[in-house]
């Protein structure tokens, strides 16, 4: 009997290890397929470290090439963590964390052929994010050229985003997910010739109740704005509510900045008179309006803005040290 089953074993390990090769032919394939369809000319990665919980590559390469857009690649120690998901949670793993100590990217746009493809359609609201994607993102330095009015426009620093995993459930299990993310925080660093600029923003709330934001501004270290915005959709008669302010205590003195910032635009600056010494700006807002994407054209309510400044600035209407405007 034994001798019997000797051919038959075999006969299914060969099956087993065609239907193997098979398969894994068919996933290169289709990873390849992938790549094509996506532009992606170039994926190279190496020193790649596989755990149990995550992945980590010493050097990453990729180049993509599409009809509107061309992109080179960079990274040098980039990790990818996840976790498994409980019992009866399903089996695909959730990804937590995405990380790279160095990113150099160069994206440059191409022309943009005439063609008579239907216009897009407006972005969904509320956005949402993939559920793939990681709940922390962070890269320690980045060094990155990007299209901009004047051609391409280069820029360094450090960033990283921070929101919570998603989870699903309620009526509206897409609205439930998107709302899971919040809080969602970021931090972006900019470096420029021994200057730092640093942005921190927090978006907390709900998509279909009270969605609240802040930011805050800071200039080699020191704080010079503040910003903060509350969004309210509870309603009961379809309108909406929008309040905020933005702070300015005091005018930094900054005329490198404003020469970065004229690089990015086109706009001439040259008949500018110089910025003031000090001064203070301060604006405020509570506007009402219909749930719609006319919420602008039909917004009703009040703003105020307010400008000090220790002498006159010889500027299209700021002819007085004190300038105050309101709307309703």
């Amino acid at each position: 009997m034994r001798i019997a089953w000797k051919p038959l074993g075999w006969g299914l390990f060969a099956v087993w290890v065609f239907i193997l090769i098979v398969s894994l032919v068919a996933v290169r394939y289709a990873w390849n397929d992938l790549l094509q369809q996506n532009g992606v000319e170039t994926l190279e990665w190496q020193g790649l470290d596989l755990s149990f919980s995550g992945a980590t590559l010493r050097d990453l390469t990729l180049t993509q090439s599409l009809p509107a857009r061309e992109v080179e690649l960079h990274g040098r120690s980039v990790s990818l963590d996840w976790r498994w998901p409980k019992f009866g949670q399903g089996w695909l793993p959730q990804l937590t964390a995405l990380k790279a100590e160095h990113l150099e990217l160069n994206w440059q746009t191409k022309p943009e052929e005439q063609s008579t493809a239907e216009p897009r359609q407006p972005a969904p609201w509320p956005p949402e994010l993939p559920a793939w994607l990681p709940s922390e993102v962070a890269v320690q330095q980045f060094e990155v050229t990007v299209p901009c009015e004047t051609g391409s426009c280069p820029l360094a620093g450090s960033f990283s985003i921070t929101s919570s995993l998603p989870t699903a459930g309620g009526t509206s299990p897409s609205l439930a997910a998107a709302n899971s993310r919040f809080p969602i925080k970021a931090n972006v660093q900019l470096d420029h010739e021994g200057h730092q600029v640093g942005v921190l923003a927090t978006l907390d709330g709900a998509w279909d109740a009270d969605l609240n934001f802040s930011s805050e501004l800071t200039i080699d270290g020191t704080r010079y704005l503040t910003a903060e915005s509350s969004y309210s959709n509870t309603n009961a008669q379809g309108v909406v509510s929008w309040q905020g302010s933005v702070s300015v205590p005091d005018l930094p003195q900054t005329d490198w900045l404003l020469a970065w910032l004229q690089a990015w635009q086109s706009t001439p600056t040259e008949h500018w008179p110089e910025q003031p010494e000090a001064g203070s700006v301060a604006a405020s807002w509570s506007l009402q309006g219909p749930v719609s994407r006319k919420f602008l054209a039909q917004v009703s309510g009040n703003v105020k803005i307010q400008a000090r400044l220790p002498q006159p600035w010889p500027a299209p209407g700021w002819e007085r040290s004190a300038v105050t405007w309101r709307w309703r």
